[in-house]
């Protein structure tokens, strides 16, 4: 047995498993009795063992330094403590070797040097600070990077504790967290602490108990300078309560005032002052932090700073790093500002040098301040609107590390002072159409409640009217948007001059107006001025080389009849104007209480008439037309509805409400395809068909219905002879010249166009004489009446002579008796239609009848 001296630089321990060297299994084993250790707890790492120990004291053995001495001393695993090496303990230690080797004793001390430096590299040149304390808080070693942080060279630290560092209002939380360590329990806190200079850098600590001989002697601590991090995070938490002050709309003053405590708190300056060119030149004093009160009264006449007021201002900061030596004659020649009339545009220096600023002491108790930052806020074009200012009661303050506040909050602080200036464009874009320039649905509702409550108040009354123009989507599917807008404008400033002063004329939707009147005497004299709304809608829009004959809908409610909100008045007036369209347009309603139940129907009957087109619960039906003497030569298509509950719908149910939503299109696209599918299939059968009429509607009739027409008789492989299409007088007014390039690409194809309804609508000679049609169809109402009024008789009279020297077929429907018949006859109508020749009937009964 060997025995060592237990002042031996190190101690060790052979592993009492796997302790091998080039497969030679142990068969000694040693061990010693733990020693305590200095500043550090136990380490183990791998090395070489020699036969004595005797080297000098090492601090931390790391995993290179470990690989190194095991490479070169080949011994097997060990493990290796860190012993206290100043202090003599009477003992020996035993040590049971499997198999001596000897080791260079002087290599092993190399290693060992090398392994402190690296030790001390890693707390020397840590970015951190790096320390640490005894139990009383007195610094016991530093590196370099607690002098930059503190402000103190080393040496003064080493005679310092950390409390003289820490915030009065902290020093309690700082102290119970540092005896939590002292217990052994390792922490890791934030606390500010002020520099030597007075400056206040955040720091997270962390923080861990030093344990000799089982007992915490001191702590060590790494301190991370946060400051910045911080400072970030409270610079966007206050940009953003900016943007919202802005976007909430307060009042500029309660803007530029948070923004100058936000630049102070933020910054390292001692005041911030914000000023506003106004209209008459002069630089108001908007906000300020760290001034007197009184300096609020402070403007300055911008002729006095000799500031151009627009064209060649710089979006950038400039610094005066001391306003007592640098003045505006002095500025241009000083090495330190020679580029600063340039960046200054001649002036912007002077701000900095105003008398009351600079001041003269602390006499009075007013601030010294003795440098500044100042940076000029412009608009989009380039114009001075603001003077943004930072003032320092030291000399070249470290103006870069303020650079990012002050940007932040002047390009903000500039968003609000143009949201100020254009306040008034804001508001009207807010609350304007800005097609028509009426108020929009948010300015109507704010003036509907307000006048609600103020009706109410006084006992008054007052009217909601909504007014819907007629079939205004045909414009807009023909002519386009544009010429839409401009109908639509032409509208609004009729409507505008109409209501005057009497009440308010917003646009809800395309085209759609709702009118506030207030106060109104009677329904009467709502009604009277809903009756003046109409007659100028009525009024013939010329838009360049087009005239547009425009119809409206009105719909009527009352309060505090028909509601006593405004939702409740504008819903109820919406309702009675559905009513209006659904009873043939161009009328006004007021609104009932049965209204309700009307739109609810209405809703059904829409929802259920889309699953029918795809159910096809949609069929035609045909009525034929009759040439006197000859039979039947021709028929009407005519669509039901075969509902799965209520059997056979009339059209005037669903036709209307197909129109309103739409589902007019693919319901007529469906038409003419069974139209054409049905007559060819009385062509393959060896029935001789007849030409058969649709029916196409005002919304039907643009462009696209050449395409459709087109694609069904593709589909049936059908000549276009076979096909007729009705349209009215009202179609064809709504746009002259869409619907004459529609005629004539019909008539290219060889489709036969009758008149529906002729004399019902607006009937003109005019259309007569530019439109290629064929026929004209007098409609039924003068047909029920041509036996007993002579008025009528004279009218059709008329028609017929008309068409007859027309060249056009003039075809009376709706005859039901024969004594209409036999006038109709005398009169020389030779073609007919009516229930006295069939009602309308299937295709398998309308082919019985051929």
């Amino acid at each position: 047995m060997e025995r060592l001296p237990v002042k031996s630089a190190l101690k060790v321990v052979i592993a009492t498993a796997n302790c091998t060297r080039r497969g030679e299994k142990a068969e000694n084993t040693g061990h010693c009795r733990r020693n305590q250790y200095s500043e550090f707890s136990r380490y183990r790492h791998e090395m070489a063992v020699s036969s004595a120990f005797s080297t000098p004291p090492f601090r931390e053995l790391s995993g290179s330094f470990r690989r190194d001495v095991e490479e070169k001393c080949g011994i097997g695993r060990i493990f290796l403590e860190s012993a206290d090496f100043e202090t003599d303990i009477p003992e020996v230690v035993p040590v049971e070797f499997y198999k001596s080797h000897s080791a260079d004793s002087k290599e092993l001390q190399e290693l060992l040097v090398v392994e402190r430096e690296r030790y001390k590299s890693l707390f020397e040149y840590n970015p951190d600070a790096v320390f640490a304390c005894d139990l009383e808080g007195r610094f016991t070693s530093v590196n370099s990077a607690c002098e930059r942080i503190a402000g103190y060279f080393a040496g003064e630290l080493l005679e310092m504790s950390f409390m003289p560092f820490l915030l009065p209002e902290e020093r309690d939380r700082v102290l119970l967290e540092y005896e939590r360590v002292k217990q052994g329990i390792p922490r890791t806190i934030e606390a500010s602490i002020l520099r030597s200079d007075g400056k206040k850098i955040d720091l997270q600590v962390s923080g861990v108990p030093i344990v000799v001989h089982q007992k915490v002697v001191g702590v060590y601590c790494i301190a991370k300078d946060i400051t910045r991090h911080k400072r970030d995070q409270a610079l966007l938490t206050g940009q953003k309560k900016l943007l919202e002050m802005i976007a909430k709309g307060h009042r500029l003053q309660e803007i530029l005032q948070e923004g100058a405590d936000l630049a102070k708190s933020q910054s390292g300056a001692d005041a911030c002052l914000i000023w506003r060119l106004d209209d008459q030149q002069t630089l108001r004093h908007c906000a300020s932090a760290g001034v007197p009160p009184e300096w609020g009264s402070k403007d300055v006449l911008l002729s006095q700073l000799r500031l151009p007021t627009q064209g060649s201002f710089r979006n950038e900061t400039v610094y005066i790093p001391d306003m007592e030596i640098i003045g505006f004659s002095e500025a241009a020649n000083s090495p330190d500002t020679a580029n600063m009339l340039d960046v200054l545009n001649f002036g912007l220096q002077d701000v900095a040098n105003l008398d009351f600023l600079r001041g003269t002491g602390s006499e009075d108790g007013s601030p010294r301040f003795l440098a500044c930052s100042c940076r000029p806020i412009l608009d989009p074009d380039g114009s001075l609107v603001a003077v943004f200012a930072l003032y320092y009661s030291r000399l070249h303050p470290e103006f870069e590390e303020d650079e990012r506040v002050v940007e932040a909050v002047t390009s903000l602080t500039g968003v609000a002072i143009e949201h100020d200036r254009y306040a008034d464009q804001i508001y009207e874009l807010a609350h304007r159409d800005p097609l028509t320039g009426l108020a929009n649905r948010r300015l109507l509702k704010q003036q509907l409640e307000r006048a609600v409550q103020f009706a109410k108040q006084r006992g008054q009354k007052l009217a909601v009217m909504y007014v819907d123009l007629d079939r205004f989507k045909d414009i807009n599917d023909s002519l386009g948007h544009d010429t839409g807008d401009e109908v639509l404008s032409a509208v609004s400033r009729g409507l505008g001059e109409r209501v005057g002063n009497r009440g308010l004329v917003s646009r809800t939707g395309g085209d759609e107006f709702t009118i506030l009147v207030e106060p109104v005497e009677s329904e009467r004299s709502a009604y009277e001025l809903a009756m003046e709304l109409l007659a100028q809608i009525q009024q013939p829009t010329v838009i360049g080389d087009q005239t547009f004959w425009l119809t409206a809908s009105i719909g009527i409610a009352m309060f505090p009849m028909h509601g006593t909100d405004s939702q409740t008045l504008v819903k109820n007036a919406d309702s009675a104007m559905y009513l209006a369209k659904g009873q043939g347009r161009d009328q006004i309603q007021f609104y009932s209480p049965r209204f309700q139940e009307r739109a609810t129907t209405r809703l059904i009957v829409e929802r259920e008439l889309k699953e029918a087109l795809h159910n096809h619960e949609l069929v035609l039906h045909y009525q034929p037309r009759v040439r006197l003497g000859e039979g039947v030569v021709s028929a009407e298509a005519l669509l039901r509805w075969q509902h799965k509950t209520r059997g056979l719908v009339p059209p005037g149910e669903f036709i209307p409400i197909a129109e309103e939503t739409g589902l007019i299109i693919p319901i007529g696209s469906f038409v003419f395809h069974e139209v054409c599918r049905q007559i060819r299939f009385w062509l393959d059968s060896g029935t001789k068909p007849v030409r058969v009429a649709v029916n196409v509607s005002a919304s039907q009739f643009r462009p696209n219905l050449i395409d459709v027409i087109h694609s069904a008789l593709d589909a049936a492989d059908l000549d276009p002879s076979w096909i007729e299409v009705e349209i009215t007088e009202t179609t064809l007014i709504h746009n002259e010249r869409m619907a004459r390039e529609i005629l004539m690409a019909l008539k290219r194809m060889g489709i036969q166009v009758s008149i529906d309804d002729f004399g019902s609508g607006y009937s003109s000679l005019g259309f007569l004489r530019d439109f290629q049609v064929d026929t004209l169809k007098v409609d039924y109402s003068f047909i029920r009446d041509v036996i007993v009024n002579q008025d009528t008789q004279a009218i059709v009279s008329a028609m017929i002579s008309l068409g007859r020297k027309l060249e056009l077929d003039v075809i009376a429907e709706g005859v039901e008796t024969q004594e209409q018949l036999e006038h109709l006859q005398k009169e020389g109508c030779h073609y007919m239609q009516g229930y006295l020749f069939s009602p309308p009937v299937s295709a398998e009964s309308f082919q019985m009848l051929l």
